[in-house]
């Protein structure tokens, strides 16, 4: 079980995952779940990537890679983001192509869930070409498609129909338009995997992992953010719930008439004026 959530800011990217694992038989029969598992791989501070799905084939990704920075003076050398797809989709299916060939030879053994088990995946991988920062997704077939500013933030996992709606909610109330800062771009991951730990227990959890492409000093860096920053801001957001129900209590108290007085009007004498008329 997984939940990998991924925010297109002004400034940079930010991809966020849960640390929650879960071990199952080759029959696809779970049987323990970990929450010490890192889930989000940098590579030389240029490169994230996370993938849903099966842990070998996240480390073979994770591998090529490394491999491509390795062959490339440990640079990012793809000219454009249709020329990194491409790249990175031939990088990928031939590890992918492999599961489901195995797939569908073992499937009238072990069934027809435990193969797709093995195999089905979803990944996301940010990057910086041009002085531009980019994420690109990837499917089950390992089809690329990029993450623009339309729809900024994307969801991957098993976590993903939970995770949806909540970051659609998020993206309506702080930011309908245009692009998210990093700042809450990082709130919004955070605050998402947050949500779906509580409301699908046993399912994604553990501690939050937080990565961020983001430029430093004319240089663009992949960066995790250690557990205190992570931890403020769950402060953060545990203080704004917290302020939530007091603004709809204020906001939502009807405003009565006043109460009607026991005391019976006098009359009053009419003000004399001057007959502007009168006779002569």
């Amino acid at each position: 079980m997984t939940l990998i959530v991924g925010v297109k800011c002004s400034d940079g990217i930010v991809l966020g995952a849960d640390s929650k694992a879960t071990y199952a038989t080759a029959m696809g029969q779970s049987t323990i779940s970990q929450d010490t598992v890192t889930k989000l791989h940098i590579a030389n501070n240029r490169i994230v990537i996370g993938v849903s799905g099966p842990i070998g084939l996240g480390q073979d990704y994770s591998g090529e890679i490394d491999a491509y920075l390795a062959q490339n003076g440990q640079q990012v050398k793809w000219k454009s983001v249709a020329a990194a797809k491409t790249d990175l989709t031939q990088r990928f299916w031939k590890h992918a192509e492999l599961c489901w060939q195995r797939a569908g030879a073992t499937v009238g053994v072990i069934g027809q869930q435990a193969a797709i088990m093995q195999c089905a995946h979803s990944t996301a991988v940010a990057f910086e070409i041009n002085d531009e920062p980019h994420l690109v997704t990837f499917s089950h077939q390992c089809a690329a498609e990029e993450v623009s500013e339309n729809l900024p933030f994307v969801a991957i996992g098993s976590g993903q129909p939970q995770a949806d709606p909540f970051l659609a909610f998020i993206r309506r109330i702080f930011w309908p338009t245009g692009l998210p800062t990093l700042t809450d771009g990082q709130l919004a991951c955070i605050w998402t995997l947050s949500e779906v730990s509580r409301s699908s227990p046993g399912g994604v959890g553990g501690d939050i992992q937080l990565v961020c492409l983001s430029k430093e000093k004319s240089k663009w860096k992949c960066y995790e953010l250690a557990k205190p920053e992570v931890d403020t801001h769950l402060q953060a957001l545990a203080e704004m719930e917290a302020e939530m129900p007091k603004q709809l209590r204020i906001n939502t108290t009807p405003v009565l008439p006043p109460a009607p007085s026991d005391t019976i009007p006098q009359p009053t004498e009419p003000t004399p004026t001057e007959n502007k008329f009168h006779a002569r």
